[in-house]
């Protein structure tokens, strides 16, 4: 699998120290909250964009944004409160050649390879005024094992210090709006202890589409370093499983669903980006940008978010109640924290009914080839 190494700290230091502000129109607005909760009727967030959220910010500051969903309106208020981080990043997708082309031959499913990027370069032409960059593929994972897993514990943290992460300020993570790289963040800083961390509907599409603060000034690493010192009680570790956790809830545990983040070709087989195509045995699909709203990004109304998981066959009062728990996966552990953020940041189901499979389908997909009685495969 091939990877984009960034360099972070050389790009950084290239920065023209002018800082000028792009598209600077600083609209500061006092009705409604812009975090979902109340904005707009019908669930829709502010401006139309139908977040949903959770209604959790009600005085207008940033104390309460954590696990939430706020909006951009919200967010340029509170810009002065809060650590702000831009995690927009990629994942372009070629068929394989060379040296798959045999394996290709063997299998009538053409093998489709990623490309994991980080969008630094977005970030130097423009971002949120006081926004720090997070680098997907390097900050917050690692790549020896090839599936890019979550960093552990204490290297996380230490990149988290690095742009300004501590345990008392609040957080609010965006990236391009498709979030998945915004979810992913989110969801690696509540399993490893932060309790105050928010998601930007739309990510920086809604932001630049409503004329908000652009600036290409990057804070200096020196002013923003903090300590990220959650305490060992603060850390939900069951929010992460391997591939043994799932196989263990598939064969004992009748009550978890699996949920299939990828698309729905993956889903089916028809499409493939491991050794094998397929899904996880019983798994039930739910195609991440289903929860999304297609054309302005950021997810749809909570009223709409939840209709689609009903209708792929998610009980959530189950969830919500503890009758059920659910871990979700996709290729990478990454697109599936969209649909963890919308069950509980939009379906108030709690973070201890759900996992996210982190590893995915790069591990499961390819161990399945080799070992189909501990990774078995349904088409």
């Amino acid at each position: 699998r091939r990877h984009v190494i960034r360099q972070r700290c050389a790009r950084r230091a290239a920065v023209a120290p002018s800082g000028r502000r792009i598209a600077a129109r600083a609209r500061m607005h006092g009705d409604g909250d812009g975090d979902g909760g109340g904005t707009s009727s019908g669930g829709g967030g502010s401006g139309g964009g139908g977040s949903g959220g959770s209604g959790g910010e009600e005085s207008g500051g940033a104390r309460k944004c954590a696990g939430r969903l706020v909006e951009p309106e919200w967010l340029e208020r509170c810009l002065d409160e809060v650590v702000v981080l831009d995690v927009r990043g990629c994942v372009r997708k070629v068929i394989a050649t060379h040296a798959r082309a045999e394996e290709n031959a063997r299998d009538a499913v053409p093998l489709t390879e990623t490309e994991y990027i980080a969008r630094l370069d977005a970030y130097h032409e423009a971002h949120i005024p006081g926004a720090q960059f997070v680098d997907w593929t390097t900050d917050i994972a690692e790549s020896e094992s090839g599936y890019y897993g979550v960093l552990p514990f204490d290297e996380f943290c230490a990149a988290m210090e690095r742009v300004g992460v501590s345990s008392e300020r609040p957080v609010v993570v965006y990236d391009d709006g498709d979030m998945l790289f915004a979810t992913r963040l989110w969801w690696c800083l509540v399993m490893y202890g932060h309790s105050n961390v928010a998601v930007l509907n739309g990510g920086m599409r809604r932001w630049a589409s409503e004329a908000r603060p652009l600036t290409d000034a990057t804070p200096c690493t020196l002013t923003v370093y903090s300590e990220f010192a959650p305490s060992p009680e603060s850390t939900i570790p069951s929010l992460r499983v391997d591939a043994a956790d799932v196989l263990s809830l598939h064969n004992h545990a009748p009550s978890t669903l699996v949920l299939d983040a990828r698309n729905a070709k993956q889903f089916d087989g028809t499409e493939r980006r491991a050794a094998c195509a397929g899904r996880i045995p019983s798994a039930v699909s739910i195609p991440y940008k289903t929860l999304l709203h297609p054309d302005r990004g950021g997810f749809l109304s909570r009223d709409q978010v939840r209709a689609v998981l009903q209708n792929a066959g998610v009980n959530v009062a189950d969830l919500s109640t503890g009758k059920s728990t659910a871990v979700a996966y996709c290729n990478g552990g990454v697109a599936s924290t969209v649909v963890l953020f919308a069950l509980h940041c939009m379906c108030e189901v709690p973070l201890s009914a759900l996992a996210n499979y982190d590893l995915s389908w790069n591990e499961w997909g390819n161990k399945a080839a080799d070992d189909p009685i501990h990774y078995p495969v349904e088409v």
